[in-house]
């Protein structure tokens, strides 16, 4: 991901950028960074997902978001995760748009270009948000999915798999997805050896 131009934004210049153009741009520390388009494998993943939470919560107190619900970090960080579950009431702040303050789960398909990003910068800011109970990564080049958990003390805790026999158990929103069903229809490259 690169910035948008060498130009520093101020906060409401951003906001301006985003109500003037078709295109989504995140949002750090007065860089903007253009949003890109996502591969077929994370396509496939993102639509099962969204299709094996959706039943699982269209009887409880939770809104489910995919791809374009800007989430605010901090003041001075703003980005679009893949999904973004809320628990209850959710916190909007109306101006400037639309942006969500309080998530409770938000889930990231890696893509190879910022697959680090993801792991590393984004997924300890997004840890640092209060509200968060619960954030997945999903790999899309292979079966392989890291969900963090926040305990009781403030701490989180990991679990990674790799097997898609395995379930992922969202506590927070009591959901549970089978690895494998993410990945339906997912066809892997094969490595040349």
């Amino acid at each position: 991901m690169s910035a948008l131009s060498k130009k520093r934004y101020a906060v409401d210049e951003y906001f301006e950028l985003e109500r003037t153009h078709v295109e989504r741009y995140e949002y750090f520390r007065g860089e903007v960074f253009a949003m890109a388009g996502a591969s077929k494998p994370h396509n496939i993943i993102t639509t099962n997902l969204t299709g094996l939470l959706h039943p699982q919560l269209r009887q409880r107190s939770c809104l489910m978001f995919a791809s374009d619900m800007r989430v605010r970090i901090s003041p001075q960080y703003y980005t679009y995760p893949d999904v973004v579950i809320v628990y209850g009431h959710d916190e909007i702040d109306p101006e400037p748009l639309d942006t969500l303050l309080n998530p409770t789960v938000i889930i990231e398909v890696l893509s190879p270009s910022t697959e680090d990003y993801d792991k590393e910068g984004k997924g300890t800011a997004f840890r640092g948000i209060a509200s968060l109970q619960e954030y997945i990564l999903i790999a899309q080049a292979e079966i392989q999915v890291q969900h963090y958990i926040k305990q009781a003390e403030g701490f989180w805790h990991l679990i990674e798999t790799t097997d898609p026999l395995q379930q992922l158990s969202l506590r927070s929103i009591d959901c549970v997805l089978q690895i494998g069903e993410l990945y339906e229809k997912v066809v892997f490259k094969r490595s040349k050896e």
